[in-house]
């Protein structure tokens, strides 16, 4: 019986010990910044209750991101990273369009896949956390505590 009961606890500590499983120990390293209308920050901007996300070298009509919540929407500063209380965003595909007259790029992917906007932090390099999930530029990749803790021990 013993045995069994020793089992049982060092398994624990395998699956649970080291865990970021709630990642409230881990530091949101993100400068989260709302925009004023007319405001741009890393590609995003706002116009009125509008969102758009892109780069102009010049006048080029693109469309704004759609179903954006813009009295939440925040700019995590030099990430690449946004959310709103609904989503996570990173420009994951980048279209440019180059005209006599105009140019730019806008954001044709954006929303980061099954991302949890109330626990999503910004590690950095690049790499972020929501609840359970590992990020690496706006994609899930697979959940390393190692990976969490180099970064946390870098400096």
């Amino acid at each position: 019986m013993k045995n069994i009961s020793y089992c049982m606890f060092f398994s624990l500590i395998a699956v649970f010990g080291c865990s970021f499983q709630n990642n409230n120990e881990v530091k949101d390293n993100g400068i989260w910044v709302q925009l004023e209308d007319g405001q741009s920050i890393d590609g995003y901007t706002r116009s009125g209750n509008l969102i758009y996300g892109g780069y102009l070298d010049s006048i080029v009509y693109y469309a704004p991101m759609s179903d954006v919540d813009v009295q939440t929407f925040k700019v995590c500063k030099g990430s690449g990273y946004a959310k709103d209380s609904k989503r996570v965003y990173y420009p994951l595909r980048i279209t440019c369009v180059d005209g006599k007259n105009y140019g730019g790029c806008y954001f044709e992917k954006y929303v980061v896949q099954k991302a949890r906007p109330e626990t999503f932090k910004y590690l950095k390099d690049g790499y972020a956390i929501d609840r359970n999930q590992l990020f690496y530029k706006g994609e899930k990749i697979k959940y390393k505590n190692s990976i969490i803790k180099d970064l946390l021990e870098e400096k």
